[in-house]
């Protein structure tokens, strides 16, 4: 799911978890991975300025990142295990 946003704006943990995963995208933008209770993980791309490593733990609405350059905006999924599923219920 693509969420508008300007670049620079604060991107915060989706849920309380554990950062296990700091990567680059295609175009060498960073990816944070964020596991959480119940094998769900929060993906979140196009994003710059990260203020956590791997291993940090993190707090629902803790400042991870911040949006970066692209104009679309924040890219940001939930995986149950390894398959994409439908975020908008967990945002309720």
């Amino acid at each position: 799911m693509d969420i508008a946003a300007n670049p620079g704006t604060d991107v915060a943990a989706a849920a309380d978890g554990e950062v296990i995963l700091i990567t680059r995208d295609t175009d060498q933008n960073p990816v944070i991975v964020v596991s959480h209770p119940g094998d769900l993980k929060s993906v979140y791309a196009n994003i710059s300025g990260l203020t956590v490593q791997k291993g940090d733990r993190v707090r629902a609405g803790q400042r991870i990142a911040t949006v970066g350059q692209s104009p679309s905006g924040l890219r940001f999924s939930i995986l149950k295990g390894f398959e994409p599923i439908d975020p908008t219920p967990l945002m309720q």
